[in-house]
């Protein structure tokens, strides 16, 4: 059994994970893929290092001098343009291309490419978009801020990696959702705040692994309820009473309910893992799926392997973070889809592409190696033109070339990534201080977009109910009660919290973004046994954890029975 290149832990290579690997190669028409040096949580962490979907910086278009938002800081080496400039003709990323030198490295080629070929300055689909300017590696939204990793919404503020939603604030990996707020994992709700792992409820607050629910508050484990108060069943008089002393409009009675929450959750049985319609799969958090193994976070995934945020069909890939809508044989690579077919080592590149190896930032292009910024291109290498016969007698050489340095079949290394580590999705998902960072290796931007001291109102001058609060706060500057950071209210999201009737909050949204990521299970399975039979399961709840752990026969028995 190796050990991991990168933390040194000793870690599995098992003969039809190989084999599997090599299957894509063979579809590829590649050379097979030699055995990873890192472990699979270790080669994630490195993905998630190659993109920043959550800080935007203030800075010009270096082609207009037009004033933007980038996921690219000012000191970032290679020009930055706005969206509508990248996407026309006005410049040709060809204009950069190289000869392949075989007496280099790739991927210190590469390097030199991708400090100089022009980037775009966000990563939407921004043609399809409308009133979506702050938003960032997410497509297809109307009237959306500060929404991340997010598709087809409207109406929305402050969520992360939600699909399908209308006017819902402060969300994280939801999906069909209205008029909600703080949710978590969750689909099909309406009117609700505060749930976790919840489908088809509506009128409802502080739910958590609730289905069917209406006019419920603080349960847990319930199932086609109404007029329930901590999965006790009251009258609709009895209920309507009692649920006005919870009310969410105080921020007092609010904080405390938090806890009140995590005490009644910690005496139910938990469900040992997250999944909805799913067969052959191991992993958590995850919907309709068949033989995914090792995955989290994905939706419609199919003969899949160590996928992580996968967000809509993928079929046969293996190592990928944030890929979807119908994604065949891709294999180690992030935020690619869109239609992808056979890619390789590839990050964002998404839309109609085919083919690809080592690519980054490339659309609608087709059987290309090595390439940076690329739009409906096709036989490219290191941005390089070449005639469809000449492409293919050089790829194998290339191929043989990364093979003989240790190059092929690896993810691009660290110091090839254009983000600091604080920067990178790896910050959220793996989370480490500046001086862990720094000794793995990573980069760190001590400079991050944010402002402390600057408040112009304290929150001992802000009243406690959202009934109490007028438009006055929109003028003011707030500071966050945890970090510091300023932060404002939106008129938008002020008549939110009025409509909703929830408190004002007083953290910022990084705060509270990182809050909600504290209350999910990490991308680990450890072998327990079910609390209540003893039979051996795979569990995100490692086995010294508090927490009462079912099985799923024993769970649904439990709930359901």
């Amino acid at each position: 059994m190796p050990n991991c290149s990168h933390c040194g832990s000793p870690f599995e290579i098992t003969q039809e994970d190989q084999d599997f690997a090599n299957s894509l190669a063979t579809k590829a028409k590649v050379a097979p893929f030699p055995p990873p040096k890192m472990c699979v949580l270790c080669r994630a962490q490195l993905r998630c290092a190659s993109y920043n979907q959550r800080i935007l910086y203030p800075r010009k278009c270096d082609a207009t001098g037009k004033e933007i938002l980038s996921m690219y800081s000012p000191d970032k080496p290679f020009q930055v343009y706005d969206q509508e400039y990248w996407w026309s003709d006005k410049w040709d990323p060809m204009q950069y291309g190289r000869d392949y030198d075989f007496n280099k490295p790739f991927f210190e080629q590469f390097k030199a490419l991708s400090d100089i070929v022009p980037r775009r300055n966000v990563f939407t689909a921004y043609k399809h978009d409308e009133n979506c300017e702050y938003t960032n590696h997410a497509g297809r939204n109307r009237n959306c801020y500060l929404i991340f990793d997010s598709d087809d919404s409207w109406d929305c503020m402050f969520c992360q990696s939600i699909n399908s939603c209308k006017n819902c604030l402060d969300c994280y990996r939801t999906k069909e959702c209205e008029l909600s707020y703080e949710c978590i994992d969750s689909q099909n709700l309406y009117n609700c705040k505060f749930c976790q792992n919840s489908v088809h409820c509506q009128d409802s607050a502080y739910l958590h692994n609730c289905i069917g629910c209406k006019n419920c508050m603080f349960c847990v484990n319930q199932h086609q309820k109404e007029y329930c108060l901590f999965n006790e069943q009251l009258t609709k008089e009895e209920y309507e009473q009692r649920s006005q002393e919870l009310k969410t409009s105080s921020y007092k009675v609010l904080s405390a309910a938090y806890e009140k929450l995590d005490e009644h959750i910690k005496d139910t049985p938990r469900r040992y893992r997250q999944d909805v319609q799913t067969e052959n799969c191991t992993g958590d958090y995850l919907s309709n799926c068949k033989n995914a193994s090792f995955c989290f976070d994905s939706r419609d995934l199919y003969d899949c392997k160590y996928i992580f945020l996968a967000f809509m069909k993928a079929t046969n890939c293996m190592d990928c973070n944030e890929i979807g809508d119908n994604v065949e044989c891709c294999f180690q690579c992030s935020t690619v889809g869109y239609n992808a077919r056979s890619c390789i080592n590839c990050n964002r590149c998404l839309e109609q592409v085919d083919n690809l190896t080592c690519c980054e930032d490339c659309t609608q292009s087709n059987n290309s190696f090595g390439c940076v910024s690329l739009r409906k291109k096709e036989f490219c290498i290191l941005n390089m033109q070449y005639a469809k016969e000449e492409y293919f007698e050089l790829l194998p050489k290339i191929i043989d070339h990364l093979v003989s340095t240790d190059e092929w079949g690896k993810y691009f290394p660290k110091e090839t990534l254009q983000f600091a580590y604080n920067e990178s999705v790896a910050m959220d998902m793996f989370p480490l201080t500046k001086e862990e960072a720094l000794a793995q290796g990573w980069k760190w931007k001590d400079d991050l977009p944010f402002t402390t001291g600057q408040e112009t109102i304290t929150w001992d001058q802000v009243a406690d109910d959202i009934a109490d609060i007028d438009d006055s706060i929109c003028d003011e500057v707030l500071a966050c009660e945890v970090t510091g950071k300023n932060f404002r209210i939106t008129k938008q999201e002020l008549a939110f919290y009025k409509k909703l009737n929830v408190a004002l909050p007083r953290m910022c949204f990084d705060e509270r973004h990182r809050r909600r990521k504290v209350k999910r299970n990490p991308w680990q399975l450890w072998l327990r046994k079910c609390d209540k039979c003893s039979e051996e399961i795979w569990s995100t709840f490692a086995p010294e954890r508090a927490e009462t752990v079912f099985c799923e026969e024993c769970y649904h028995g439990e709930v359901y029975g």
